[in-house]
């Protein structure tokens, strides 16, 4: 602790420690970004199915007598 108060890196522990839990933090952010993203992929896929679904009925309906 002396030598590495004289060598002045006392503050270098501290700062590596916020460091690395700022990058965790980023991190687990980030993969919850990712499993939101495909939740909204997963979604969008359906509602194009459903759209086009929708626009093959209204297409019949407006083609019958």
């Amino acid at each position: 602790s002396l030598l590495e108060e004289a060598a002045g890196i006392i503050g270098l522990h501290s700062r590596r420690h916020d460091a690395e839990l700022r990058l965790n933090s980023t991190e687990n952010n980030l993969n919850r970004i990712r499993d939101i993203l495909i939740t909204q992929e997963e979604q969008l896929d359906i509602l194009n199915k459903q759209s086009k679904q929708a626009k093959r009925y209204k297409n019949h309906i407006a083609h019958l007598p």
